[in-house]
């Protein structure tokens, strides 16, 4: 059977469960804490340091529409975080494979996922004593041909309204099958020509 772990998903069988982590254990004694779920969040509560001391996150996302994994995670919900007493005034959005266009060209179809941050940075922005989303690090596939690697970027800059600071290709891969966060079912790019191509391409830009 398996069942969502801190290290992603563990096949446990009955004769296994002794050798799971401690992570792995109190993950299952919780099982039905979904992640997402405010009863999941508050599993953990941090003490606040130094809540006088401006912070910038510089990683976060935001779902709309649920993500399979994470549940619904919107501007109140980043609010509620960067609100719990540390003093959070900006933060980052990166990529996540929310809010992509559903139709045309697909190397173009994350550029929507840049469109819709810039409404909910738009909206943060109009409230001065919360956190602000400043930045915006989109998605390009970067082991692709240049015109439309390039033709991607553009239209990134152009939606982002100033916001748009950089891309993530995302490079684990877990070929195994038992991860569901960061892993893919394909090897790595990061040692391909035309990744690094990619790469250099966005460097001059």
């Amino acid at each position: 059977m398996a069942w969502y772990c801190e290290s992603g998903i563990l096949n446990v069988e009955a004769e296994d469960a002794a050798a799971a982590s401690y992570d792995d254990h109190f993950f299952l004694e919780n099982v039905l804490l979904k992640p997402g779920t405010n009863e999941w969040l508050n599993q953990v509560h941090e003490e606040i340091f130094q809540p006088e001391q401006p912070i910038i996150d510089t990683h976060h996302h935001l779902w709309d529409k649920p993500s399979p994994m994470w549940g619904r995670y919107i501007l109140s919900d980043l609010w509620g975080d960067t609100g719990s007493g540390h003093n959070v005034v900006k933060t980052v959005f990166v990529e996540c494979h929310s809010a992509y266009k559903e139709s045309g060209p697909e190397h173009l179809r994350p550029v929507g996922e840049t469109e819709y941050v810039v409404q909910v940075a738009r909206e943060s922005a109009n409230d001065s004593t919360r956190a602000i989303i400043s930045g915006i690090v989109g998605h390009a596939d970067l082991t692709s041909d240049n015109h439309n690697l390039q033709e991607v970027l553009a239209e990134h800059e152009a939606a982002g309204k100033g916001l748009f600071r950089g891309i993530r290709h995302a490079g684990p891969s877990d070929q195994t099958g038992t991860l569901t966060n960061a892993g893919r079912g394909y090897p790595s790019p990061y040692g391909r020509t035309d990744f690094r191509d990619g790469v250099r391409l966005l460097g001059r830009l």
